[in-house]
């Protein structure tokens, strides 16, 4: 394995990994205009792998587990151009081993090189809110797996986050995919939880109260900080610093089928 430091960050050439899993067969097709299909994989283990009107920065951030900022350079097209892949392996597999094999495919269809670096970037701090430590109602045992689960019915109004039976790491994502920046988690919480938050949905909160809006909204909502404070006991704070991005070195248009 080939690694580069660099002492100003820590940059890890991933191209260079150990072999990783591959499809048995694979068809990548540009699209000229947008396909009706639009399915992917399910999380079930299965033999396919079917993506329609798919950019190459979505299957980068599929293949890499990450959000769209967290993926950075490539040219115009890498974020532009459709494109349609069907693949297929030779025996069942997870959910997580099809990322790894489009990993490959990444590799080979459409030559990616890709490294991992720091980059400074505002970001928020997921913490505790309170100085005892204690926690808001809604974190939750996890539910028994065998028992069916209970409907959500939010309130009106309201947009709901649930991590069933997840990690403090699992809310944090959620909520940048959410706010759209990267969250860090520095509560120091482990283990499973059920976590469950309710607030006012931003489409509405502009005209809460105002004129016909006013009655679609619960009006024992919140906005979302007093939210994850009173029934998550956390908080979000503003921070600026280094964050793991991964970077678009080169790739290519795929090769024809």
């Amino acid at each position: 394995m080939r690694t580069i430091l660099v002492f100003v960050g820590l940059v890890v050439t991933l191209s260079a990994q150990a072999p990783r899993p591959a499809f048995e067969v694979a068809s990548v097709k540009k699209l000229a205009e947008r396909l009706p299909a639009t399915q992917t994989a399910t999380p079930g283990p299965t033999a396919a792998f079917y993506w329609a009107n798919v950019t190459v920065a979505s299957v980068i951030q599929f293949a890499y587990n990450i959000l769209d900022f967290e993926l950075v350079g490539g040219p115009d097209w890498m974020r532009r151009d459709l494109f349609e892949i069907n693949a297929r392996s030779a025996v069942e597999t997870t959910f997580d081993e099809k990322r790894l094999m489009l990993q490959s495919l990444l590799e080979d269809r459409f030559k990616l090189v890709i490294r991992r670096e720091k980059q400074e970037m505002r970001f928020s701090e997921l913490t505790l809110a309170r100085s005892d430590g204690r926690l808001g109602p809604n974190f939750t045992a996890c539910p028994d797996p065998n028992a069916p689960e209970p409907p959500v019915r939010p309130p009106r109004g309201a947009q709901v986050w649930v991590v069933g039976c997840g990690t403090i790491a699992d809310l944090a994502q959620m909520a940048a995919r959410n706010f759209r920046i990267p969250v860090v988690d520095k509560t120091g919480l482990t283990g499973m939880r059920h976590i469950e938050i309710a607030f006012i949905d931003p489409r509405f909160a502009a005209s809460a109260g105002v004129g016909a809006q006013a009655p679609l909204i619960d009006p024992n909502l919140t906005d979302i900080g007093t939210a994850m404070r009173e029934q998550l006991g956390l908080k979000l704070e503003p921070g600026i610093g280094p964050v793991d991005v991964l970077v678009v070195e080169s790739v290519q248009q795929p090769t024809p089928d």
